[in-house]
């Protein structure tokens, strides 16, 4: 918990003064092919870019990710069990790669710290004939920039299937 803490005082410190120029797929772009607007500044927004991204992985919608993630992501604890931290892109290959699924989110609990918003939750994951094959526990950090709501970073941990 006091990690976390420290990683979040870190991050609001460090959106507060500083943007970045996206180079990922402009907001208007987003809202227009994938139906999601991460300009709204209400931290509300994000029940749904949470909700879409889980749907995201299932689907093996590649768009839809990089429309959410920045271009400087980091997930620790991949699905694929490699332990080392992995890139944007690594997680959009991964992706592109994994047997479509049904995932559904358990719980989400969202805390919202001046343009730095933390999301907690879980979510299951399901073959398609609805056989729940998974479960994950996340903590997501988003952070309001020039382009919107981007996530920076996840942390995963698998849970045992009930």
């Amino acid at each position: 918990m006091r990690k976390l803490t420290i990683l979040i005082g870190f991050v609001v410190a460090f959106t507060t003064n500083w943007t970045r120029t996206a180079t990922r797929q402009g907001s208007d772009d987003c809202a227009r092919n994938v139906g999601l607007d991460l300009r709204d500044t209400d931290p509300k927004v994000l029940r749904e870019v949470e909700r879409r991204w889980i749907e995201a992985y299932g689907q093996r919608n590649t768009q839809l990710l990089a429309c959410i993630l920045a271009d400087d992501f980091e997930i620790g604890s991949m699905p694929d069990s490699k332990l080392e931290v992995n890139s944007r892109q690594h997680v959009l290959d991964w992706v592109s790669t994994k047997a479509i699924s049904m995932n559904q989110m358990e719980q989400l609990d969202i805390s919202t710290h001046g343009t730095v918003a933390v999301a907690r939750g879980i979510y299951s994951v399901s073959t398609p004939d609805g056989r729940l094959t998974s479960r994950f526990q996340f903590s997501d950090v988003f952070a309001y920039r020039r382009n919107g709501w981007q996530a920076l970073l996840r942390e995963i941990a698998t849970l045992p299937v009930k």
